[in-house]
């Protein structure tokens, strides 16, 4: 028989107790601890047995996103993948003549997609990057991927408030891209927000409302992005139908922009496929072989 002891455990045991039923009560260092980022309400500050300080916890609600992903100290280095780093670095090359792409690179979990996509973004000397992970629980939230990758690409806390990106959005369309002032709505779309529609938005007929959606977001990076940048999607398996239409449009504008899309995923249909296109690469990565496994052991 195993029991848990301590002062963790025991404060825990009074939060549980505080709890309503239905509810989840976590105080800050789990929120702190936590990858996943929920929305949570404040609750009063309540006293427990054994604590001289009155004890801060919230109740957790649904969740938003992810924390961006920690800086890694120290690599393993990347074994017996110089096939794979080739064809990347050819294509790394090839984008000094002004022409984008997209590198999808499929594997079982564990393979080394992660490992590739960081050798990848080493290699991108001078890119602007920006990175996300879709989460399983954000796979029917349409535009999940964009909205963090955008609001990243814009340095917009995640604890920003939608009126605080909103004005956010608005100033730097007013600076780099005013031709755009008339559809922000349907960029906005893209951020999770719902702002006030404009005329000309109203009179797009349903049925071209989405393409127009494409175009506005992809003139709006362009916007943003004028330069070489390197976009880092992984679990793209998750990938919403939303976002992945959108990258999916974007892959067809790719030989007018200087940008590199890195994609992973586990093989399947799910989330996002790569469209056949000369602006796509695929890698399916196999396990490395016994050598290289124990060289890297």
């Amino acid at each position: 028989t195993y029991t848990v002891m301590g002062d963790a455990v025991n404060l825990a045991a009074r939060v549980m107790a505080k709890c309503e039923p239905g509810h989840a009560y976590v105080t800050e260092s789990v929120l702190e601890r936590s990858n996943t980022l929920f929305e949570t309400v404040a609750i009063e500050p309540f006293a427990v047995k054994g604590k001289t300080e009155p004890i801060h916890a919230w109740s957790l609600g649904k969740a938003k996103g992810s924390r961006t992903r920690p800086v890694t100290l120290q690599k393993l280095a990347l074994t017996g993948r110089n096939n794979e780093l080739g064809i990347i670095r050819k294509i790394l090359g090839g984008m000094r003549s002004g022409a984008g792409h997209l590198i999808e690179i499929s594997g079982q979990p564990g393979v080394g997609k992660t490992r590739l996509l960081e050798a990848t973004r080493d290699a991108s000397v001078g890119f602007k990057k920006i990175h996300n992970t879709c989460e399983a629980y954000t796979s029917s939230t349409p535009y999940a991927v964009w909205r963090d990758l955008l609001r990243e690409m814009l340095e917009i806390p995640r604890d920003a408030t939608d009126a605080d990106v909103e004005a956010r959005l608005r100033a730097v369309v007013a600076e780099k891209a005013p031709d755009l002032e008339a559809w922000i709505p349907l960029v906005a779309t893209t951020y999770g927000l719902r702002v006030d529609s404009t005329p000309e938005v109203d009179l797009l007929a349903d049925k071209n409302r989405r393409a127009k959606l494409h175009e506005s977001v992809e003139r709006f990076l362009g916007a943003m992005m004028p330069g070489p940048a390197f976009v880092e999607i992984e679990n793209a398996h998750h990938m919403d139908e939303a976002s992945a239409e959108l990258l999916k449009f974007l892959v067809s504008t790719l030989p007018t922009h200087r940008w590199l899309f890195g994609v992973a995923r586990r093989p399947g249909p799910a989330g996002f496929v790569a469209p056949e296109s000369p602006s796509v690469t695929r890698i399916e990565l196999k396990p490395i072989t016994i050598p290289d496994a124990l060289r890297m052991a």
